[in-house]
């Protein structure tokens, strides 16, 4: 017999996560679990305002499609990702759906979720950067030290409009790598972007990601001409990118499995990316290291990782995923 379940994650964060257009202190995920005999399979499902998402909407779907899903629970997993994604249900909610269908049905037979999917296993440990949220300049340096950042390969800081500049020269200060900047659509225009990249200007920034809104194709355009460092799109990346687009408004993007609606759509995403000669990048939502594990699972030959969704988390109920000196570490005992 095949259940299905949606549960509450109600996530304590270990500090105020602010970024351009919001902050909180705490997250208000959910878990999906099916059942199979003595196998179970489960994926996490991260709402996310920006796309309109929330717990309580995502649970009334859930709802409303638990009688068509046990109905459609003996397909192959290729064929319930397709079944998923024709149903009118948020991105989110289409990721915890397929995930928890994928590790249900390796954990019946034994094998990875790379092997199910055809691709290269990923490495025995993945390294991802560190992002900062915004927060006064002057706190920086004690948020480096009292963290212990210097062991990530990477930091990525989190800016506005306002501040945007300080914060990242005092990255620079107290950190040696390389360091990302992620504007999440704070500026409007180009020029005030190229004015940006003039005050900061270092051979250590890494890329910019999402500097102006979703929208400003045509300053993402001339942006890309003239910018200095890589442009790296996050927020215009969601589950169908048009790549003929973005190819000319970017050098890169990131792909979120949350916003993509699970592994076979996200992995379609990155292949079509690198046809294009495009950077992949895959990110993450807050999450705990249940909807990590799964990201990892598509990380091997991807250019940059940005899977610390779990690190601000207080009390993850997951251990999936372990961090040592900056690399992360699955635990294979998953299956």
């Amino acid at each position: 017999m095949i259940t299905w379940e949606i549960a509450d994650l109600h996530l304590k964060l270990l500090y105020e996560w602010k970024i351009a257009r919001n902050a909180s202190s705490s997250k208000h995920n959910l878990v999906i679990t099916i059942r199979s005999d003595d196998f179970i399979g489960q994926g996490e499902v991260a709402p996310n305002v920006r796309y309109g998402e929330s717990a309580e909407l995502l649970h009334k779907q859930f709802s409303e499609i638990r009688p068509i899903l046990i109905r459609n629970s003996k397909l192959s997993p290729v064929e319930f990702s397709s079944f998923i994604h024709s149903l009118p249900i948020a991105n989110a909610l289409k990721n915890g759906l397929e995930t928890a269908y994928i590790h249900l049905h390796c954990s019946q037979q034994q094998i990875s979720v790379a092997h199910l999917l055809g691709i290269s296993a990923p490495e025995p440990q993945v390294y991802t950067s560190y992002t900062l949220p915004i927060m006064p300049a002057a706190q920086i340096g004690e948020f480096i030290a009292k963290h212990d950042l210097t062991r990530f390969k990477s930091l990525k800081i989190k800016v506005n409009k306002e501040t945007a500049v300080d914060l990242v020269m005092e990255t620079l200060r107290h950190y040696n790598g390389p360091v990302r900047i992620d504007g999440n659509e704070t500026w409007t225009n180009a020029s005030e972007v190229l004015h940006f990249f003039d005050a900061v200007a270092s051979d250590r920034v890494e890329f910019m990601e999402q500097p102006l809104p979703e929208k400003s194709v045509i300053e993402y355009r001339k942006l890309k001409k003239i910018s200095p460092i890589p442009i790296i799109l996050d927020e215009s990346i969601t589950d169908n990118p048009n790549f003929d687009s973005l190819a000319e408004q970017c050098q890169g993007i990131n792909m979120k499995m949350m916003k993509a609606g699970g592994y076979y759509n996200g992995l379609a995403i990155l292949r079509e990316a690198q046809k294009y000669d495009l950077l992949t990048m895959i990110g993450c939502m807050i999450e705990t290291t249940l909807g990590i594990f799964s990201a990892i699972n598509l990380s091997n030959r991807i250019n940059y990782l940005d899977l610390d969704g779990f690190f601000v988390i207080e009390n993850d109920p997951f251990t999936l995923v372990k961090e040592e000196n900056g690399g992360l570490i699955v635990n294979k005992e998953i299956f």
